[in-house]
């Protein structure tokens, strides 16, 4: 049964909202604060956007728009989702931080890191029904990201466990483990391409189909594509067109 909550990829719904600061034209490392005259560090990132989702002769599309709060540390996006069956619904996805420096700290690197404390979304089933994933992240004493939870209600609860970073603190390896299975999962990032590539689905009997996700960001360090294989086989592709950005400084 082909499941519509697998063209919405948990990852790229939270990646959409990624922009930069510092890796493109109009988005400096610092720039002057008019009323102190201190230097200060900016994000740019995505205020509305379209996901737009194909696998085969299925597609389905989501429109967001939103915006960060300074005073609750919260980016939420309000829209709604339709696609090729017939299936409409109101979409929404709220990410919670714990402060304004993690929201722009996540893009001092592109592809980005992640600092926020976890977030919500509301998605649908193959029957069009409403479901809502929620995403929980843990961290290590030097704020390396160590764990992923995403329960589905209704639904099941995957975890993610990283037990490996690069240079710079992103996640290179771990593993994923649902419904009683545990895959193994590896990360490899190209900055000069603004890509990440992640490899998972070997089991730890190593048996399974291997799947490939590639994602890839503007200059801006805004998610432009994701590509997932499976066995070689491109399954899903997502593209996301953002059509107007905002700027938040700390």
């Amino acid at each position: 049964m082909l499941l519509r909550g697998v063209l919405l990829p948990f990852a790229v719904l939270l990646a959409m909202a990624f922009g930069a600061c510092g890796h493109g034209p109009n988005a400096p490392d610092a720039s002057m604060s008019p009323s102190s005259g201190q230097r200060q560090t900016c994000r740019v990132y995505a205020a509305a956007l379209t996901l737009a989702n194909t696998s085969g002769t299925f597609s389905s599309t989501v429109t967001l728009a939103g915006a960060y709060s300074t005073s609750t540390n919260q980016l939420t996006y309000a829209g709604s989702y339709s696609d090729s069956l017939g299936c409409a619904i109101p979409w929404d996805l709220v990410t919670n931080y714990s402060s304004v420096a993690d929201f722009v700290d996540e893009t001092r690197v592109v592809p980005p890191l992640t600092r926020s404390t976890g977030s919500t979304a509301t998605t649908t089933d193959a029957r069009c029904d409403r479901i809502t994933v929620t995403a929980s992240h843990s961290y290590d004493s030097q704020g390396r990201l160590i764990r992923i939870v995403t329960v589905s209600s209704p639904g099941g609860t995957e975890t993610r466990n990283y037990t490996t970073w690069d240079s710079v603190g992103r996640p290179t390896g771990g593993t994923i483990s649902s419904a009683g299975n545990t895959r193994t999962h590896s990360l490899s990032y190209d900055d000069a391409a603004r890509t990440v590539t992640i490899t998972g689905g070997i089991n730890t009997g190593g048996i399974g189909p291997q799947s490939v996700e590639t994602e890839t960001y503007d200059s801006s360090g805004i998610l432009l594509r994701k590509v997932t294989t499976v066995l070689g086989s491109t399954v899903i592709t997502s593209t996301v067109t953002t059509t107007s950005t905002n700027r938040v400084c700390r």
